[in-house]
């Protein structure tokens, strides 16, 4: 079993990580590209949902976490396939009928059959390195397309201008600050963020369901007001409600913030209020991520779990075998 420290160093060591990918892709360019989709699972769809959140509300990008590619892709697409392992079926379904579809098409992953699969079909192809979890590895797996589309002239990002401020972030004491949240920590996590942070969210559902081993849920402001909130009316359940704001939410989103929180406390519900930190959009969402990880990381350190392995994963992809 892998130990807890291990764990830790890779998220000591995310800067590294972070440099390095930000060179990965650099050369990749398509022409005329209208609409955008990615594809991928888990962690690696997560990449998707970071580049998407960056630019949100103004990058139409789908992010596909599925088996079956959109009737109306076609060559005015550009479909990147994201697979850590190279060899989840899902997205191998996927890449199977995108490059029937459309001559645009860019795979990232360590290796596995959609490597080879990618250089058969003379794709565009980013190796990134081994020995990660999909959901650890994020940075490896987000920039790249971040560099594809900037190339490709979808979006206007300097990637190294914007990384000075990720630069900056990584030196926090991620563990004393995850150490603080942990202190309130009990019973089922649910993490509620604005639309803008929609992965952010959801980063720190899938670091409590994989890391921590425990159920975890997310919503985003405001659409949870107009229908899960009501479902705190009359409950025993033991939750912990985190609210993660940012400072450039919406001023309607900032007040429904900070209403719910009030009405939650009210009902005795058990809140931590988090806020997102960083000089820039990229920095902000590095920092809840990072964050969740520690946090998740923690609360497997102090329940006795490997925070590491999959092991309920791993189980059910065997008994999915042919």
């Amino acid at each position: 079993m892998e130990k807890p420290d291990e764990f830790k160093k890779i998220l000591l060591d995310f800067d590294k990580q972070f440099n390095e990918a930000k060179k990965l892709g650099a050369n990749i360019k398509f022409e005329d590209i209208k609409n955008v989709i990615v594809c991928g699972m888990g962690g690696s769809a997560l990449a998707g949902d970071f580049v998407r959140t960056i630019f949100y509300p103004n990058l139409r990008i789908t992010v596909l976490k599925d088996y079956l590619l959109p009737d109306y892709v076609d060559n005015t697409w550009l479909c990147i396939c994201i697979s850590y392992s190279g060899n989840t079926e899902e997205t191998i379904s996927a890449y199977e009928q995108a490059v029937k579809k459309t001559k645009n098409v860019a795979v990232i992953c360590s290796g596995g059959k959609l490597a080879e699969l990618s250089k058969k079909n003379n794709n565009q192809l980013i190796i990134v390195p081994t020995g990660l979890q999909p959901r650890l590895a994020f940075a490896y797996q987000a920039l790249p397309i971040i560099n594809i589309l900037t190339n490709s002239n979808i979006v206007k990002f300097d990637i190294e201008k914007e990384g000075k401020q990720v630069d900056n972030i990584v030196w926090t004491d991620f563990e004393k600050e995850a150490n603080k949240t942990m202190e309130n920590l009990e019973g089922t996590p649910i993490i509620y963020v604005s639309s803008r942070n929609d992965a952010v969210g959801y980063k720190w559902k899938i670091s409590f369901n994989e890391n921590a081993k425990t159920p975890a849920f997310y919503n985003v402001y405001p659409e949870f007001n107009h229908n899960e909130i009501n479902g705190f009316g009359n409950t025993s359940n033991k939750f912990t409600i985190i609210m993660v704001t940012d400072s450039e939410d919406y001023i309607r989103v900032k007040k429904r913030f900070a209403v719910v929180t009030d009405i939650f406390r009210e009902k005795g519900l058990n809140i931590i209020e988090l806020k997102l930190e960083g000089k820039n959009r990229l920095a902000k969402l590095v920092y809840g991520m990072l964050l969740a990880d520690w946090v998740s990381y923690l609360y497997a350190k102090k329940t006795g779990v490997d925070p590491m392995n999959v092991p309920i994963v791993e189980d059910l992809k065997k008994r999915l075998r042919p």
